[in-house]
């Protein structure tokens, strides 16, 4: 018996979808796993990477159910409980530290978790009969106490809001740990923007400082937008819809979760400047590779003709840092600086100064930026709004798209076409 996902293709209610799909297999038998294909289809139909990510965890938790527990039939799935899903974890820990290695490291073993538990909530909001529980963390499993990655970094990997040191723009002293508080100043932004080699990198980077998104999220921005993203378009055309608008909503899915944030008009402005002159050259590419494909439904597409995926914007960062010497930012520290922009610019000077709370200002940044634990989460970028203001570094206020306007154009003039 085991659990496996293959990926397919089909065509309903005048929409093609492509997506993973999960089965059950007992010797010659065959099962499709309905309940979570119709969740493959809801949140993974968008980006096949996305898809692959969502079905290889659900196979992987299911699998581990079915060993430990020697489960018969197809519908064992529905007695899972927060208790398996905590043992799930606890074994790749275990496993992990027995045979002295840093991989998957604890980030990466709980946001694992923390996908199957939301594919569960989906699940039960469905009127699926499941056993597990939504609104409880009993399955949270304490990385401090156990993990030995924990001890040896000092710190549960990305998941802690406490900070050793902090940067603000200040000269550095060589710490690019992942303990220091990341705010990149105006010249670190643009020296990363520069840095890659193919332009829809250096877009998909003004995207992620526009809209707080991870990399997941960034890659599933269309050409032309379907469904909740139907008035998405090219700039100027998009103001069509919108008219004198500064920004537009943007539908996405990350780490499992949807929701809408606000896209700035006129970094989408930058954003099209610099890359919708290569754009339509790689579309035909991405075509003529890629015939499953709808081109209309992906805006981001390398050099070669393929859908720009989180990995290779993970690889084309850490080539482009190269680069750049002693550069300590990544890719993902543009949410970081996003959040702090958030809070100045939405706050007042006084507020920002005396940690004031503003109810309002949390929901806006918790939409914006997916976290669940938003007051943690204020209350972080608060303190660095607060560091930015005493060190006088005003750099990301409302003349930085300007800038990066300017910028666009260098990439328009430089990079290869």
């Amino acid at each position: 018996m085991k659990i496996d996902k293959r990926k397919v293709s089909y065509r309903f209610s005048n929409s093609d979808f492509v997506h993973h799909a999960i089965y059950f297999q007992d010797d010659a038998k065959v099962v499709l796993l309905s309940p979570f294909n119709l969740f493959l289809k809801d949140r993974g139909a968008s980006a096949i990477k996305t898809s692959e990510r969502y079905a290889g965890n659900i196979c992987n938790f299911l699998n581990f159910i079915l060993e430990r527990y020697q489960a018969d039939g197809s519908k064992f799935w529905r007695s899972a409980s927060e208790n398996d899903l905590l043992e799930w974890q606890q074994v790749q820990v275990k496993e992990r530290d027995k045979s002295k290695k840093t991989k998957p490291s604890d980030k990466t073993i709980f946001e694992n978790a923390s996908l199957v538990h939301n594919v569960y909530r989906w699940l039960r909001m469905q009127n699926f009969p499941v056993s597990m529980n939504p609104e409880t963390k009993d399955w949270h499993f304490n990385y401090h106490s156990e993990s030995m990655l924990t001890h040896i970094r000092g710190q549960i990997s990305g998941t802690s809001a406490n900070r050793k040191g902090i940067s603000a723009g200040l000269p550095r002293t060589g710490d690019s740990s992942k303990n220091s508080m990341m705010i990149m100043s105006k010249a670190d932004r643009e020296a990363l923007i520069n840095a890659y080699t193919d332009p829809v990198f250096s877009a998909c980077f003004m995207l992620a400082l526009a809209t707080g998104m991870r990399e997941e999220g960034v890659c599933q921005m269309p050409y032309l937008g379907t469904g909740e993203n139907i008035h998405i378009r090219p700039y100027p055309e998009i103001l069509a819809e919108f008219g004198s608008a500064k920004t537009f909503p943007f539908t996405v899915v990350e780490k499992g979760k949807k929701r809408t944030l606000e896209v700035n008009m006129k970094a989408w402005d930058s954003i099209c400047k610099s890359y919708l002159p290569y754009y339509f050259k790689r579309r035909k590419l991405l075509i003529a590779k890629h015939p499953e494909i709808k081109p209309d439904h992906v805006f981001f597409i390398n050099r070669l003709g393929n859908p720009v995926n989180p990995k290779m914007i993970s690889d084309r960062t850490t080539l482009a840092k190269k680069s750049l010497k002693n550069f300590p930012w990544t890719f993902h520290s543009s949410r970081s600086w996003y959040a702090t922009q958030y809070m100045i610019n939405n706050l007042t000077k006084s507020d920002i100064k005396d940690r004031f709370y503003n109810a309002g200002v949390e929901d806006g940044l918790r939409k914006q930026i997916g976290h669940s634990d938003i007051k943690t989460t204020y209350k972080h970028y608060l303190k660095l709004a607060s560091i930015i203001i005493a060190v006088q570094d005003r750099d990301i206020g409302s003349n930085t798209w300007k800038e990066l306007e300017d910028t666009a154009d260098a990439l328009i003039a430089n990079a290869e076409a």
